[in-house]
């Protein structure tokens, strides 16, 4: 989850046919439901290779139950699971940015931060689900990070490790689509859904309206330098202990760059309106869209956020 996942999959999905013919059947997505991973298995033929790519197995292994129906569906076949993993700090903020891009999960940055789910001993037991229903053995623990990929290409990595045919693993790769908005960008659209209450429509109508400069091309985070260091430094033992275990990435700290010796990125100038707006102070919930003090028209919101760029 936030480690290239779309690129694989539409680079899968584009090289469907060439796929079948070297012995590699690729389902689509999404293919994170027992039954139909066990239609697939029944229906595929025995000399070939089954692939699957879903972000959503990593994030339902909190659930047993749903991995050890996959892992029952799987049974008598040899399984191997490649799991990657991006620095916390900026995994974490992805996932926080992925919420509030498409409304959903934790609505304040620090709840979200002492959620159970952005804990190193969560990311542990997720880990371990798939290592007890799979063997140690089958499970390949790999960085996303540039400098350790294969040809410091995602892609690359991903082929060379899921043992793909080299003439395969040769095709031209499609341009990436998911390219993440900028922390400004995505703390405005927080604001707008979630204080606002705004719908889509009028949260298009603003992002339009406004300066591409500082919603773009600026580089901020979401997270203060002290909430990042924070993270690396609860995260950093676990990342020993797992470069230990597998023996994968650069030892003795998996990462090769844990940001020792760079200058932290400054947050986001929006990140404290979108605490007062999101989470106020007085501990009430913000005032719903259609209700007195709450501005709906775009233009009413437009002027209101723009003092925010001033």
């Amino acid at each position: 989850m936030k480690t290239g996942t779309s690129t694989i999959q539409s680079w899968l999905g584009e090289n469907r046919k060439a796929l079948e013919e070297a012995g590699w059947i690729y389902p689509g997505w999404p293919c994170r439901d027992s039954d139909r991973i066990a239609a697939l298995v029944a229906r595929s033929p025995e000399h070939q290779n089954l692939v699957i790519s879903d972000e959503g197995l990593w994030h339902q292994s909190m659930d047993r139950s749903r991995t050890d129906e996959i892992a029952e569906a799987l049974k008598g076949y040899d399984v191997t699971v490649l799991v990657y993993f991006r620095r916390p700090d900026e995994f974490l903020e992805a996932w926080f940015k992925q919420g509030l891009k498409v409304g959903s999960g934790v609505h304040a940055v620090q709840s979200f931060l002492k959620s159970y789910q952005t804990r190193p001993r969560a990311l542990r037991k997720r880990l371990e689900t798939f290592v007890t229903l799979f063997g140690r053995d089958n499970v390949i623990v790999a960085p996303y990070e540039r400098s350790q990929l294969k040809n410091a290409n995602l892609l690359s990595d991903f082929l060379a490790r899921a043992g793909l045919p080299e003439a395969v693993a040769t095709l031209p790769a499609p341009p990436d689509k998911n390219i993440s908005p900028n922390a400004e960008a995505i703390l405005l659209t927080g604001i707008l859904r979630r204080s606002l209450d705004c719908e889509q429509a009028v949260i298009d109508q603003v992002m339009g309206a406004l300066p591409r400069e500082g919603l773009v091309t600026v580089k901020t985070s979401i997270l203060t330098p002290q909430e990042a260091a924070g993270i690396r430094r609860r995260y950093r033992p676990l990342f020993r202990k797992i470069q230990k275990e597998f023996k994968t990435g650069v030892d003795p700290d998996f990462f090769r760059n844990w940001a020792d010796d760079e200058a932290p990125m400054p947050v986001s100038r929006l990140r404290r309106a979108y605490d007062e707006l999101v989470t106020p102070a007085n501990g009430q919930a913000p005032i719903p869209a259609g209700r007195p003090g709450a501005p709906t028209s775009p233009s009413l919101v437009r002027r209101g956020i723009r003092r925010f760029f001033r």
